[in-house]
């Protein structure tokens, strides 16, 4: 995971909660999906780190749908908590 590979896209808050939403490319965007590829996945398209809760999560497009899964990468998650300060 490279740190450079990750763009802050927004900031959602509510009820107390920060979720901090991350564009991903290059080639931390390839171990992910190579990581959580499954049937019918089209792409991961972000992550999100969940100030208030610590926890990462990564969005992966579907040809109808998409979902976020949680994730327990620590990498990914000090880099994540470094860019959300």
């Amino acid at each position: 995971m490279d740190k450079m590979d990750f763009e802050l896209d927004r900031l959602e808050t509510q009820d107390g909660h920060e979720d901090y939403w991350f564009k991903v490319n290059s080639n931390s965007l390839k171990e992910l999906e190579k990581e959580l590829w499954e049937q019918s996945m089209v792409q991961v398209t972000s992550v999100v780190y969940s100030k208030d809760e610590d926890v990462v999560g990564v969005r992966r497009d579907f040809p109808w749908n998409w979902d976020v899964v949680l994730i327990e990468n620590e990498e990914l998650n000090i880099i994540l908590k470094e860019l959300a300060r």
